[in-house]
């Protein structure tokens, strides 16, 4: 008699899936064995690969993959892969902003964020062979170039973000409401003294992939300028009147309570939403609520929760986008410092814990066996 074997998704992280691609067409046989042995496992295990949109954006788009013909042909070798499915075609693989998309809408209706990420869960996850999910996948090879300035881009925003010279005033929005604004030539003088001290941080800290740190840091100086314009508010409320106004806020939806950084936790949410939603969706959506959303839950507790390293890679971005589909994949892999970042998580906000499934943490594709292993 057969064994019956549950079906579970597994899913690994972008590193892990080259690793086996480039060892399933190794012409060193020992690595095509060890490939061969985990293909094993997972079909005697019942675990079925889960891979995203963001997936393909890094296999694709990372330098250090070589032949990306390999990725793809790898790709459309697997028996059968989950899948996200875009919200615009099904058929299609999707995003986490397709899974934004449903958990913001879902969240309108549902309890929580685990009653919302049950609801998605049935429509947002889908079965296909490798082959047909990812018979046109070499068009990611055709826009190469486009997916390395994105890369590019990841690792400035993570230095720049990241950046000790960039902090958030520890104050309320209505202390900003009575504060007093400095005077062009002080704003000036700041502008200086941060090109200098951004400058600075990125090349010590920054992607060590980044090459003019000066270029990064001033680009950055230039669209902060051109964000205030030429205005120059007179007081706080004039200056948060237009912030509100050019990030396209509602300034009925700021409570003046709210400390600066709710303010931009906010902005960047509205940001965010406002890729898979139009304005008008936004703006009549009064009874939206941030802690109801497993995908903004899970990536602002991993941005509160960060390991910090002494260089900051843009990887961080890619790795926080793939950590939603903790939330849905039976067993989710990621590295260490994102392991940390849920660890601490999860020790503070236990009540939690149920919203993402297993959580783990491996260099190689060749040690997941053995961690899957393990009694929990």
């Amino acid at each position: 008699m057969k064994k019956i074997v549950t079906l579970r998704t597994l899913a690994l992280d972008s590193s892990q899936l080259g690793m086996w691609a480039r060892d399933k067409y190794s012409l060193d046989k020992s690595r095509r064995e060890v490939a061969s042995k985990f293909e094993t496992f997972l079909l005697d295990h019942g675990y079925i690969p889960f891979i995203c949109w963001h997936h393909l954006v890094e296999l694709f788009g990372t330098q250090n993959v070589p032949d990306k013909h390999v990725i793809a042909r790898f790709l459309k070798s697997l028996p059968q892969v989950a899948y996200i499915a875009s919200t615009s075609n099904g058929e299609r693989i999707g995003a986490i902003t397709d899974i934004l998309a449903l958990e913001a809408a879902t969240s309108l209706i549902a309890a929580g964020p685990i009653a919302v990420r049950d609801a998605v869960a049935t429509e947002i996850i889908k079965f296909e062979t490798g082959n047909i999910l990812f018979e046109n996948v070499e068009v990611f090879i055709s826009i190469e170039s486009v997916l390395l300035a994105g890369q590019n881009r990841n690792r400035e925003i993570v230095a720049i973000t990241q950046s000790e010279s960039i902090t958030t005033p520890n104050m309320k929005v209505l202390d900003l409401l009575k504060a007093e604004i400095s005077s062009p030539n002080e704003v000036s003088q700041n502008f200086s003294a941060l090109l200098d001290s951004l400058t600075d941080s990125i090349s010590t800290r920054g992607d060590r992939r980044i090459k003019e740190a000066a270029t990064v840091a001033s680009g950055f100086i230039a669209n902060a300028k051109g964000f205030l314009g030429h205005s120059h508010p007179q007081n706080g409320s004039a200056l948060l009147a237009e912030i509100l106004e050019k990030f396209d806020v509602d300034p009925s939806t700021i409570d003046t309570n709210m400390t600066i950084k709710e303010l931009n936790e906010w902005i960047l949410f509205l940001r965010r939403l406002s890729v898979v939603w139009s304005k008008e969706q936004i703006r009549k959506t009064s009874s939206l609520h941030r802690d109801k959303i497993p995908n903004w839950i899970i990536d602002s507790a991993l941005r509160d929760h960060r390991v910090d390293t002494k260089h900051r890679c843009g990887s961080e971005i890619g790795d926080r986008h793939l950590s939603a589909l903790a939330a849905y994949a039976d067993v989710t892999f990621v590295d260490r410092r994102i392991a940390e970042s849920f660890r601490q998580w999860q020790q503070k906000a236990r009540n939690l814990c149920a919203l993402t499934n297993r959580v783990e943490k491996v260099t190689h594709y060749a040690n997941v066996p053995a961690v899957l292993n393990k009694q929990l």
